[in-house]
């Protein structure tokens, strides 16, 4: 049931682009030198390594030490250009980096074979040419050195290689560590700052796009090259031009949360967006002995209260987008109180009732077994599906039904075409299909909250999903959907109510990737996976109706089950309501 964000590594978390794009400013401000002359005054002298390293696990490091060093050759680069895949040179890219990071960390205890084998990879990552993605990189420029630009990939490289070169220091030879040195002047640092020089407006931006965008990769980009400028540039206002940058960029970044913190990109990619925020600020107060605190900023603290609400268990979210079924990480969770230490309550804290985003018309509603969420919104959200009205359902913290999460990123999830994925656009969605019409998409395409109500036995959220849809045939006069958790019995319903002009058709379904098991009577099954056991039973008003099946493919991942209840025939109104309570 897993459906989270498929990478080899953390840098590829992101992909290459978003559902829907990100919105940046018209004007772009450009670096403030006293600014930077503050910053400076409080940094070190010199720069250093300020973080905790990452422990190797040695088993795998000596395993690697059996493996060949995996093959990023040019003919699998140009993967992508040619066919869309993206993961075969991101698998590869991403294993030859956690070698890089293994040996290194190994090397620090005990120098000999691990050592050569650093200087060998780190060799070898030089050399490469380019350390962009290649879904990254859609003019070839980095492939061909002709125009060279930073991306979520190289970044998180950057990063690495600073950690590797501050801990190992004069063990690594004068020679491999003047080349990494070289290499990251050459493809971060130089780009950073011209970009930064440069920043009067989006086209000022080298292809460093990102620079003020409001996205992850605005905070990821900043937060790996920030971090490893820290740990490596000499001159102490360079140095500070960059924390500087940085300072600016993530009043944009934290735009991306909607005023009630709520991250549209999903949960996994608070992990990683945010994530690399809360790595930022604490390195940037730290090394500036608390004189830049970007936890100040506008909706920073909305943001990581974001990953507190928005679980329905403990180690469960929503799917809702692409960040699918990625929780709140309690280790980015816990670097959050460090920062709010008045948050410190939250880490350990029971899970209240419910969680309201109002701004995102998302609730998540939590009971003794059974937890509940669901979303209004629109369908231009960042890295968005077209799945107003979704909703994911839990029971013992175990999905049973609702939301199918994401796809695997090829070249089609961030093009054009996107919305042809089944799995992407309406259709495998748990909302309806009306008059043959799947939803829209855009910003226009939008859901209202008619009326919420929230006491201690039950919460109801009801919603006007026509503005969802464009115009159906037959005139869709309203469509509401009303969903309602009962915690005194544990019991969730989902009542769809619809009318047209003219008589047409409708459709209301659920997804799942339970085993399912049909009811004798007709009206009902029973969802299975592993222990858990849940009942579900519908009723229909309006005309005669059949319970159609199909799985929705969906390659490199598993494939849900649509069961949908379909009118035979097209009619005026009528009303789908369906029930879901623990089965034992």
């Amino acid at each position: 049931m897993m459906r989270g964000i498929v990478a080899a590594g953390v840098f590829v978390a992101a992909g290459a682009a978003f559902g829907a794009l990100p919105v940046m400013p018209k004007d772009t401000p450009g670096p403030d030198a006293a600014r930077v002359a503050e910053i400076a005054a409080h940094l070190p002298e010199r720069p250093g390594w300020t973080e905790a390293y990452l422990p190797a696990n040695p088993g795998r490091a000596r395993g690697y030490l059996k493996m060949a060093i995996p093959d990023c050759s040019d003919e699998l680069y140009l993967r992508f250009k040619r066919d869309g895949n993206r993961s075969e040179f991101q698998n590869a890219h991403g294993k030859r980096i956690d070698m890089f990071r293994h040996f290194a960390a190994m090397a620090e205890k005990e120098g000999g074979e691990y050592l050569a084998k650093t200087e060998e990879l780190l060799r070898i990552i030089c050399a490469e040419r380019s350390w962009v993605m290649p879904a990254h990189d859609g003019s070839l420029g980095n492939f061909k050195g002709t125009a060279l630009t930073i991306d979520l990939g190289s970044s998180h490289l950057a990063y690495n290689m600073a950690e590797v070169l501050c801990r190992l220091g004069d063990r690594l030879s004068p020679e491999a560590r003047a080349l990494a040195m070289a290499e990251m002047e050459r493809r971060i640092f130089s780009l950073y700052r011209a970009t930064n020089r440069d920043s009067k407006g989006p086209k000022d931006l080298h292809g460093n796009w990102w620079f003020y965008v409001r996205s992850n990769w605005n905070a990821v980009c900043h937060a790996n090259v920030v971090r490893a400028a820290l740990a490596l540039i000499e001159d102490r206002q360079d140095r500070a031009a960059f924390v500087e940058a940085a300072e600016r960029g993530m009043r944009y970044f934290l735009e991306s949360f909607l005023e009630d913190g709520y991250c549209t990109e999903g949960g996994g990619y608070w992990n990683y967006g945010f994530g690399h925020f809360l790595y930022l600020a604490r390195t940037v107060k730290g090394a500036t002995g608390g004189f830049v605190d970007l936890t100040r900023l506008p909706r920073a603290k909305e943001a990581l209260e974001y990953g507190f609400g928005y679980r329905l268990s403990r180690h469960k979210c929503p799917v809702f987008a692409d960040g699918g079924a990625g929780a709140p990480s309690f280790d980015f969770l816990k670097i959050g109180v460090e920062l709010w230490p008045e948050m410190k309550p939250l880490v350990k804290g029971d899970l209240q009732p419910r969680t309201c985003f109002p701004a995102a018309q998302v609730y998540i509603m939590r009971g003794k077994r059974m937890a509940f969420g669901v979303k209004g919104g629109n369908n231009a959200e960042l890295h968005n599906h077209n799945d107003i009205g979704s909703w994911t359902l839990t029971l013992d913290g175990v999905e049973m039904a609702g939301d199918p999460g994401g796809e695997v990123y090829t070249a089609r999830t961030f093009s054009s075409r996107r919305y042809e994925s089944d799995v992407l656009n309406s259709y495998g969605h748990p909302v309806p299909l009306v008059d043959g019409l799947k939803q829209g998409t855009g910003a226009k395409f939008a859901a209202t909250v008619q009326m919420s109500a929230f006491n201690d036995t039950c919460d109801t959220i009801q919603y006007d999903l026509k503005g969802a849809y464009p115009a159906a045939t037959n005139g869709l006069r309203s469509l509401v959907r009303c969903v309602s958790f009962d915690r005194a019995v544990e019991c969730v319903t989902i009542r769809d109510t619809f009318a047209f002009d003219a008589p047409g058709s409708f459709e209301s379904p659920i997804v799942t990737y339970a085993k399912v098991e049909k009811g004798a009577d007709g009206r009902s099954f029973t969802l299975t996976v592993g222990k858990a056991r849940m009942k579900v039973a519908f009723e229909v008003e309006g005309g005669e109706w059949d319970l159609m099946e199909k799985t929705i493919e969906n390659p490199g991942r598993p494939s849900p089950l649509r069961l949908a209840v379909r009118f035979r025939a097209p009619v005026k109104d009528g009303t789908v309501v369906w029930r879901f309570s623990p089965a034992d």
